[in-house]
């Protein structure tokens, strides 16, 4: 069973963060990544979800992984109607960031991978 923890998610814009705009983000595309911590082989899962609307149009969110130091790991295209599992299996144990980018927002959600 996997258990979903409160992820440190963070908007960027400008001079300031703002939380409280990440989280109605968070909220409004159903935002979610889990486990977090995470064990060794385990997958990270990304889930967006739009919620319904008159639109038929699909949007598509860049998903990517980060090191403690900002470094780029991998990237990969999400359609906000989906879950993608990111392998972490690879990675050693420590502090990894997720960067979800929709709609010219990012949010940066803070995650632990333990050993």
């Amino acid at each position: 069973m996997l258990r979903q923890y409160a992820a440190t998610f963070r908007i960027m814009g400008g001079d300031t963060t703002h939380d409280e705009q990440a989280e109605q983000v968070a909220t409004q595309y159903g935002i979610k990544v889990f486990p977090n911590p995470t064990t060794s082989g385990d997958m990270v899962n990304v889930t967006i979800a739009l919620p319904v609307s008159n639109s038929a149009e699909t949007e598509t969110a860049t998903v990517s992984l980060l090191d403690n130091t900002g470094k780029l790991l991998f990237t990969q295209q999400q359609t906000t109607t989906s879950s993608n599992p990111m392998d972490l299996s690879k990675y050693t144990a420590g502090v990894y960031y997720v960067k979800v980018m929709i709609d010219k927002k990012q949010l940066f959600y803070r995650i632990v991978k333990t050993k």
